[in-house]
């Protein structure tokens, strides 16, 4: 092997390093002088994002397996018939105060499993025919 083939395989890689380098340092200029701020934001944005996901993600999984639920709510009004005495409950005396329950504590008050509105719950609870 030749003298003059090593020297021009190392002046090769020599310009092929400088080369590497001077990209390297100018596109390190681009980024820090007009995309550093952008990029940093983007991040921080995405940590908010993925944080705000995984805290909500009952709620948005809730929310999301709604839209393909067809609900419907039946309005079935309560008959009490005005010969019999209601028997109101000591603890709750009026329908405001069981209706601002939320209907989870509205059946652990009255016993009554069954799910409907609750003003159809507390009616039937304060109103025993």
């Amino acid at each position: 092997m030749n003298n003059l083939s090593i020297l021009r395989a190392l002046y090769a890689l020599s310009i092929a390093i400088e080369a590497t380098y001077e990209i390297g340092h100018e596109s390190g200029r681009f980024y820090r002088t007009h995309l550093h701020k952008y990029v940093v934001h983007f991040i921080a944005f995405t940590i908010a994002a993925i944080i705000h996901l995984w805290v909500n993600r009952e709620s948005i999984r809730n929310t999301i397996g709604s839209w393909f639920v067809y609900t419907y709510e039946t309005n079935v009004p309560v008959v009490v018939t005005p010969s019999v005495e209601p028997f109101v409950s000591p603890l709750y005396e009026q329908l405001d105060e069981l209706v601002s329950l939320s209907a989870r504590n509205l059946r652990k008050v009255t016993g009554i499993n069954r799910k409907c509105s609750k003003y159809l719950l507390a009616s039937q609870y304060l109103c025993y025919a």
